[in-house]
């Protein structure tokens, strides 16, 4: 079986290449946007191959009608900004016909529905721009709740026109806020960015069209089904790619903002120490005095498209961090754009010593940022070819000879990557045997074994995971712990317990055709894992051992967030020989962990962020008096130069030189990131293992 690990679109992983004029960019009248003859193929492939192979066949029905319906709009308008109960009024009497427009290629109904959507659009930033040129009244006592989840649509026109003023407000005082002081650069910094809007959503072309109507079919049997244009497509193969040239950013659209979804281990964001998951993009620039591009409310491909650029040269991101709220304070990072370097995406490894009743003990971190595999290498022959296995067979060989008592596997933030690495990486710990299985669409279960002869790592062994531990990880750390083999600690793992291939739609078509056809993929989930104790890694994730209670988990991260997810299920165990109980061992460990952490500063300060970041993503409900602004802003600025500093001074670091950190402060900001003792949780960890080793010599 062909196995791969996707990520869920629409994501984009910034490698570099040169950018060229596209004809798909240009500006279309509103009578060119029809549906192509190369729309109508694509779909009747994608409905006849999803009713037919997907691993959840799912029927097109009156049910299924409505849902596609919904989730047009909610990709069209997620925030609520542009149609009203009175417009959906009208959409809705067509509810029950979509399967029936799906299962005849019928397009037109898709299309009049963007068509509409524009309209709205134009009308509504058009409005906006009025608002921007008129007097803003700053002085009134008034709120605005930026989550239009939380409230209900608009009935009609006046209660939209209510909210538009109130975000305009509210975006003026942001801007302001963040550095541009002028009443002039704010409003031309606003106009900005809805002309912007406008013109990028009047460029949008009929492939553009599609691939959004089509996907509101798609995300509506799973949330890793996708369909890619072509031009999607090789934004796609980019990603994919081992160019690894670029920033090295995972990148998704969430409401309207660019957020940056994980830094690629080894790129230029990652090395910077200044970008970090959950980040947000507002603006981006070309080179140190280059001008700033306002980036709100943009699609993600002109995103991309703006911040690649050729290797050596410099890009400005504005970002609002992760731990500020909406309307915080941005922070400009500069980062060169170069080579992803291979040999920092590896595994790497070091050791940390631990003094435990009289005793010194020496016990060794294998960090695993993703499971790699050189498949171009090995099928040459080569000798030296890089994959995840012979590295950490290659570290631990090293380790031993340094007589280290134990080792923690840190694949915090590992995605994913290839399963036969994932299989080949467990089968070190144990002497063999089942590893996963996969389930396919048809019911048939094949069983993935340990490659390897014998055991190469007998000694206690602790997997330190994360929220983001997910896929392959997932499928490490849950063969670990059904076999007994050693202890999984941190927090439940992100829970994608699925399969997708990309399927080449060009190749479902007649020979005749092909030269004609640009039909692009589609990335459709054909499979599921499930663990040798028959339960699925899908939705819950790999729960540890032993939990870090104070890690507190968003509740929109994770596959159990996600709209339309598989479930969680089993299937019958495979056999398998389980190691010596660890019962008795689990709660001795989780004792003494409870005892540490109640009494460690560092890693409580490190919750306290984690509880902190929480709630700034929960407040969104914002004041528009301005006077209240500047003091929440302020207040939030001596908040995080306190946290910080507090940070700081438990780590016996000088404070702060300014009230954010700044290029004065670089040097010890990438000394926080990068030293293994300023990381809270790895410590504790390895405190964990040192107490491991404790009981397993007891045992003996």
């Amino acid at each position: 079986m062909n196995i791969s690990f996707l990520r869920t679109a629409p994501v984009y992983l910034l490698f570099i290449v040169a950018s060229s004029g596209n004809a798909n960019t240009a500006s279309v009248s509103e009578n060119e946007i029809i549906p192509t003859i190369d729309h109508l193929r694509t779909t009747s492939i994608i409905t006849r191959f999803l009713s037919n192979y997907h691993y959840k066949p799912t029927l097109l029905n009156d049910e299924l009608s409505v849902k596609v319906l919904e989730s047009l709009i909610d990709s069209l308008d997620p925030m609520r900004l542009y149609f009203t109960t009175e417009d959906l009024d009208v959409i809705y009497q067509q509810k029950l016909l979509f399967d029936n427009y799906l299962r005849s290629a019928n397009l037109e109904p898709f299309f009049e529905i963007f068509k509409e959507y524009r309209k709205r659009l134009i009308e509504r930033t058009n409005y906006a721009v009025h608002l921007i040129e008129s007097n803003l009244d700053f002085n009134t006592d008034e709120y605005v709740e930026l989550d239009r989840k939380k409230v209900k649509r608009a009935a009609d026109r006046d209660g939209l026109n209510e909210f538009w003023r109130k975000r305009v407000k509210n975006e003026y005082l942001s801007i302001k806020l963040s550095g541009k002081k002028s009443h002039d650069e704010v409003t031309a910094t606003l106009i900005r960015r809805y002309q912007g809007l406008q013109r990028r959503t009047k460029q949008l072309n009929a492939d553009d069209v599609y691939q959004i109507a089509i996907n509101s079919y798609t995300s509506e049997v799973d949330p890793h089904t996708t369909y890619f244009t072509p031009r999607s497509t090789e934004n796609f193969k980019i990603s994919m790619s081992l160019s690894l040239e670029g920033i090295g950013a995972v990148l998704q659209n969430k409401d309207e903002h660019t957020v940056i979804r994980k830094i690629v281990p080894g790129g230029p964001a990652d090395l910077s120490g200044k970008l970090f998951p959950d980040d947000r993009i507002v603006s981006i620039g070309q080179n140190p005095k280059g001008k700033l591009v306002d980036v709100v409310g943009w699609r993600l491909d002109d995103v991309v498209d703006l911040i690649r650029g050729p290797k050596g040269s410099t890009v400005i991101l504005e970002i609002l961090a992760k731990k500020e709220n909406l309307g915080g304070a941005t922070k400009l990072v500069t980062i060169i754009r170069d080579e992803i370097k291979l040999e920092e995406q590896a595994a790497k490894s070091f050791s940390i010593s631990r003094k435990k009743q009289d005793a010194i003990y020496k016990l060794g971190v294998i960090e695993i940022p993703t499971f790699y595999l050189d498949f171009d290498g090995r099928k040459a022959g080569k000798k030296d070819y890089k994959s995840t296995t012979r590295d950490v067979s290659r570290l631990i060989k090293e380790m031993e000879k340094q007589k280290i008592d134990g080792i923690v596997i840190d694949v915090r933030g590992n995605g994913g990557g290839s399963l036969s690495e994932a299989t080949s990486l467990t089968g070190l710990f144990i002497d063999n045997g089942p590893i996963v299985q996969i389930k396919d669409y048809s019911g048939s279960i094949e069983i993935e074994n340990d490659p390897l002869n014998g055991i190469l790592y007998s000694g206690p062994l602790v997997i330190l995971v994360d929220r983001n531990s997910a896929s392959a990880s997932e499928i490490f750390a849950g063969a670990i712990q059904d076999y007994n083999r050693g202890f999984v600690v941190g927090e439940s793992t992100y829970g994608k317990g699925t399969v997708q291939n990309l399927i080449d739609l060009n190749r479902w078509i007649k020979d005749d055709e092909e030269d004609r056809a640009r039909l692009g993929q589609l990335k459709a989930t054909m499979a599921q894992f499930f663990r040798v104790s028959g339960d699925s890694t899908q939705h819950r994730g790999v729960v540890p051992h032993i939990i870090f209670e104070g890690m507190i988990r968003p509740s929109d991260h994770g596959e159990k967030a996600l709209d339309n997810a598989l479930p969680w299920a089993e299937i019958a165990e495979t056999p398998h020989r389980k190691l010596d109980d660890l019962t008795e061992f689990t709660k001795r460990l989780q004792e003494s962990h409870k005892s540490r952490v109640d009494k460690n500063q560092k890693i409580q300060h490190f919750f306290k962020i984690e509880k902190e970041v929480i709630q700034a993503r929960k407040k969104t409900k914002i004041s528009l008096l301005e006077s209240s602004r500047i003091l929440e802003f302020e207040k939030n600025k001596r908040a995080q130069k306190e946290s910080e500093n507090k940070f700081r001074q438990l780590h016996g670091l000088p404070p702060l030189k300014s009230d954010l950190p700044d290029e004065s402060d670089t040097e010890i900001e990438e000394e926080l990131y990068e030293e293994p003792e300023y990381d809270a949780i790895l410590m504790e960890t390895v405190d964990i293992l040192a107490d491991l080793v404790i009981l397993t010599a007891e045992r003996q």
